[in-house]
């Protein structure tokens, strides 16, 4: 895991400034140059079980969460509760579905 947020952040840093030479804001105003580049999907499966064994990366999560977008990297991130998700990562997530919750109640919010 350790292994793979480095290398999703050196990706960031090489879009960063690719990016740059392009001037472009984003991933989105980058392909609307006529560039290509691929979009990279991560998917986190269960956020609990991971923040549980491997809490010291938690901050990386997040800051892929907070910034990852921009840059083409989208993250995909599961829970099985409503809180399931860190609230910090949380905040930086636009879409969300629910698939099956506990309680009914909770598909309100």
């Amino acid at each position: 895991v350790v292994y793979i947020l480095g290398q999703l952040q050196a990706m960031i840093e090489e879009r960063k400034e690719l990016f740059s030479q392009k001037r472009c804001s984003s991933f989105e105003s980058y392909l609307q140059m006529g560039n290509t580049l691929p979009m990279v999907l991560v998917v986190l499966d269960n956020y609990s079980a991971f923040r549980e064994k491997m809490y010291k990366q938690e901050d990386e999560i997040l800051r892929l969460a907070s910034s990852a977008k921009a840059y083409g990297i989208f993250l995909i991130i599961t829970g099985n509760s409503k809180n399931a998700i860190y609230y910090k990562v949380a905040e930086h997530i636009t879409n969300r579905i629910a698939f099956r919750m506990t309680d009914k109640l909770n598909y309100r919010t």
